[in-house]
């Protein structure tokens, strides 16, 4: 935070941007860091500890999720161990139109909304829905800017990460792909 500070003050950082950097540090610091510290202990663990591990704490999520129920189990796990928790606040802008898609996001808690360069909203996903999916696995750029709705929970997963784990399955990433486009 101190380094934001010194930024924000060096670099004269508009007051409403300085604000919405600092929320999203609040709302996702320790969340990181905690992350870094729970991978370091998982990996000390011994498979049949690490697989128990993971029902207990991944259990419920993989069933509030329906993007992960449609998933075989050992896909399932590859990708519940590469997401990361993120949290946006109400209005909060998750990408914008045209950019890259580099992650696919699934709502554990709230809703987003997709809108049209005009400003219209042309989609919504609400908790446990999923979306940036057809971007990221056609290769295309963002169709749309996502926003959330209300404060809300997300998980994200990399593209670079997701394709790794799709590669050990590839009907998984068929199945994947088909979805998507019929989807949009």
């Amino acid at each position: 935070m101190k380094a934001l500070e010194e930024f924000a003050k060096d670099s004269n950082l508009d007051p409403e941007l300085h604000s919405q950097i600092k929320n999203f540090m609040l709302n996702n610091y320790l969340e990181l860091f905690a992350r870094m510290d729970e991978e370091t202990l998982i990996n000390e663990l011994p498979p049949t500890l690490k697989e128990e591990l993971f029902f207990h704490q991944y259990g419920g999520l993989i069933d509030h999720l329906n993007f992960l129920q449609d998933l075989g189990n050992d896909c399932v796990w590859g990708i519940v161990k590469a997401l990361k928790k993120i949290n946006y606040e109400k209005g909060d802008t998750i990408y914008l139109d045209g950019d890259l898609s580099e992650h696919l996001f699934i709502i554990h808690k709230g809703t987003v909304k997709l809108y049209a360069d005009n400003g219209y909203p042309f989609s919504q996903y609400k908790s446990g829905m999923h979306f940036g999916d057809a971007d990221l696995l056609c290769g295309t750029r963002r169709n749309g800017t996502a926003k959330a709705s209300e404060d809300c929970l997300l998980y994200k997963i990399e593209k670079g990460k997701l394709e790794d784990i799709l590669g050990d399955f590839p009907s998984m990433r068929i199945k994947l792909v088909t979805k998507a486009i019929k989807d949009n």
